[in-house]
């Protein structure tokens, strides 16, 4: 792909529900960008974004693709129409940025990954590795300070009630992934970053709301790494009184640090030698300002942050996902 010559980027986005928001604040907050228009099967939700952030309103996703004004296509809608749009986004010669999950499967991704039309220009949305404190922890592994990494735990504490599962697609497995895959995998994808690739896993699922049958209301796994660490993960969406106490705790050889808040946004732990919590500093940009901002820079300049996940890494994080899945069926 042609490097972009705009001194901005022009963004459209598909899809103005949930996680509409977040990308067009940080869209609006940014000097280098600017959001052209926003389409969404249901018209009024289309109408009202586009009033409020003062942008087009798309006919039909074709037309914005048609939009030869548009540089990038942020996606916001159902997981099983992503694949789909970012193939018809790259298709259109625009880079596709991605919600999570980027693919339902690992080979979907795959079918991406050996599209003619992809050429590092899609990018899974996982917002959470820009937060000050993840970027602190992530410098401290890479700078060996942490040490071999021995030990992580990964928790994420949710609650979904009726009205989060009143959009059918959210509790039909076929069409979410799944629970690991809709609230899970911003966590798990960190857990690969920090441990690679899992040896064996123990799991567990539970059910305790009946008309979810479909979709688990809570997993609970103990995993071996093929670099030697262990951890566990647990992930639920029933923790309706402590639905906020995300966290991920690395002991290396030389250290500890443990990340947590409702977007792995604090410093809850640090003990390395000669490292502060300091240096993580306070920001009042959010994590998807942050993302955005690395999004930029890797289509204005073609410099990429190390953090800044590609189509590639999404699909590591969805298979990951799915070998955490089929230990439920090894353990049976």
């Amino acid at each position: 792909m042609k490097q972009a010559k705009r001194a901005k980027i022009s963004y459209g986005i598909i899809g103005c529900g949930e996680a509409f928001r977040k990308h067009a604040e940080a869209i609006r907050k940014s000097k280098e960008s600017v959001l052209a228009a926003v389409f969404d099967t249901v018209s009024r939700r289309a109408e009202s974004a586009s009033k409020n952030y003062g942008c087009e309103k798309s006919a039909t996703v074709d037309a914005m693709l048609a939009d030869r004004g548009i540089d990038a296509v942020v996606i916001c809608t159902p997981h099983d129409t992503h694949n789909d749009l970012v193939l018809r986004t790259i298709q259109a010669g625009k880079y596709a940025i991605c919600e999570k999950p980027l693919v339902l499967s690992s080979r979907e991704g795959r079918a991406l990954l050996q599209s003619r039309y992809y050429k590092q220009n899609v990018i899974t949305v996982f917002q959470t590795r820009f937060s000050p404190a993840a970027r602190l922890l992530f410098r401290l592994l890479a700078s060996g300070k942490i040490g071999k990494v021995l030990l992580c735990n990964v928790h994420v504490y949710k609650y979904r009630d009726g009205t989060y599962f009143s959009e059918e697609w959210r509790k039909d497995r076929a069409r979410s992934g799944g629970m690991l895959l809709s609230q899970g995998i911003h966590a798990l994808d960190m857990m690969q970053l920090l441990c690679g690739s899992p040896k064996r896993i123990m799991a567990i699922r539970k059910n305790y709301r009946p008309r979810l049958k479909e979709v688990e209301d809570a997993y609970v796994a103990a995993v071996e790494f093929k670099n030697g660490a262990v951890g566990t993960v647990t992930v639920t969406t029933a923790a309706k009184h402590n639905r906020r106490a995300h966290s991920i705790f690395v002991a290396g050889s030389r250290g500890s640090m443990e990340i947590g808040g409702h977007a792995f946004e604090k410093i809850i732990h640090l003990d390395i030698p000669g490292v502060s919590a300091h240096l993580a500093g306070t920001s009042k940009r959010s994590d998807h300002e942050w993302f955005l901002s690395a999004v930029n820079d890797f289509i204005l300049r073609k410099k990429r942050d190390p953090l800044l996940p590609l189509a590639e890494d999404g699909i590591q994080a969805v298979a990951f996902v799915e070998e955490l899945q089929h230990a439920l069926d090894q353990n049976r």
